[in-house]
C-alpha cells in the first residue's frame, strides 16, 4: 500500500469535487475525471483502491445510494469476499445506508451483509475471548460492539 500519509493527501483530494450550492448537491465530473486522469499519470500505487473510495463518497454525499451499494460490493468482491472486509468498514457502509438511504431494495440488500456477518462476528469475538483466555492476557477493547451493532443493523436496514 502507498505511504498512509499520501494516501491521505490524495484521498482528501478525491473529496473536493461535490459541494453544496444551498439545499443542492452539486458534483463536478468533470474535474474529477481530471483528477483520475492525473492520479494515473502520478502512477499512484493503489489508484484503483483511491479511485473506489472516492466513487463511494461521491455516491454517498450525491445520494446515489444504488451506486453506493454498488460500489460497495465491488470493494467487497475485490477484498475476496465479505469476511475478508475489515469490520469497521463494513460497519460504516452499514450506518450510512441506514441514516441516508430510503430505497427499500438498497436497504435489505445491504441487510444482507450483516445477515451474513453477524454469525461470523460472534465467532470471531469468541475465539478472541478464548485466545486471551489461554495466553492470559487482556483482550483490546474496541469502541464499538460489533456483535450488538451488526444484528441492530440487519434489524434496521431489513425493515
Amino acid at each position: 500500500m502507498v505511504d498512509p500519509k499520501l494516501f491521505d493527501i490524495w484521498t482528501m483530494a478525491s473529496r473536493k469535487f461535490v459541494s453544496r450550492q444551498g439545499s443542492d448537491v452539486v458534483f463536478d465530473s468533470k474535474g474529477y475525471k481530471k483528477f483520475l486522469k492525473r492520479l494515473r499519470k502520478e502512477k499512484v500505487k493503489d489508484a484503483d483502491l483511491l479511485e473506489l473510495n472516492a466513487d463511494l463518497f461521491n455516491a454517498e454525499m450525491t445520494g446515489d445510494w444504488a451506486g453506493f451499494y454498488d460500489l460497495a460490493s465491488a470493494k467487497i468482491k475485490g477484498s475476496g469476499g465479505l469476511e475478508q472486509v475489515p469490520v469497521h468498514e463494513l460497519h460504516m457502509w452499514g450506518v450510512k445506508i441506514e441514516k441516508g438511504c430510503t430505497d427499500q431494495d438498497v436497504r435489505r440488500k445491504a441487510a444482507e451483509w450483516f445477515r451474513v456477518m453477524a454469525p461470523i462476528v460472534v465467532q470471531r469475538e469468541a475465539r478472541r475471548r478464548e485466545e486471551a483466555k489461554k495466553s492470559g492476557g487482556v483482550m483490546a477493547m474496541s469502541m464499538v460492539n460489533y456483535e450488538k451493532e451488526f444484528q441492530r443493523l440487519l434489524e434496521t436496514l431489513s425493515k
